[in-house]
């Protein structure tokens, strides 16, 4: 009697099952799928770049960024900054777009940011470079260290002593 008087709602709550099953299957196909495509795209950059097409690889880096893969995006982002493969200013670009990469773990990110920190301090853009590496020390980090010490090394090659020291202090604070 009860499945007589519920048939409608029984026969919905099936129909709504069944597709929420195929919409969890397809999407995990889908994104295997995108995955592997990202995955040879980036082998079809190292390809091209260990061929000295440095021009080809570095537009199939930047799809791969583009793509916002976890993976690949940050390992393409690293090969492009070792092979000088783009200016400083594009580089920067680059970075904010793999920080975005919202599947990205809360300190992967913090990881990008510091390499981001340290990358800036060969520019030398004193505030650029704390409004990047701050919010890694302010949260405690599990890199807040280094991001310290990238700070410490950056104001004692800069010549500034005392802010050096300072960032010395913090890093002999956190330890005790």
């Amino acid at each position: 009697e009860f499945f007589l008087n519920n048939k409608k709602i029984i026969i919905y709550s099936f129909i709504t099952l069944i597709a929420v099953i195929i919409i969890y299957i397809g999407y995990g196909f889908y994104g295997e799928k995108k995955n592997t495509r990202v995955g040879n795209l980036y082998n079809q950059a190292n390809v091209l770049l260990s061929n000295k097409k440095n021009e080809e690889a570095m537009m199939l880096y930047e799809e791969v960024i583009l793509e916002k893969n976890k993976f690949y995006s940050p390992l393409s982002l690293n090969i492009i900054i070792e092979n000088d493969l783009k200016s400083d200013g594009e580089i920067l670009k680059l970075f904010d777009q793999v920080i975005k990469i919202r599947s990205l773990s809360k300190e992967d990110k913090n990881l990008i940011i510091l390499k981001k920190g340290i990358f800036l301090t060969k520019k030398g853009d004193e505030d650029q470079i704390l409004d990047t590496l701050n919010p890694i020390i302010n949260e405690k980090s599990i890199w807040a260290d280094l991001a310290v010490k990238t700070l410490r090394d950056f104001y004692f090659f800069k010549g500034e002593k005392n802010k050096s020291a300072q960032y010395e202090e913090i890093l002999l604070k956190k330890t005790n």
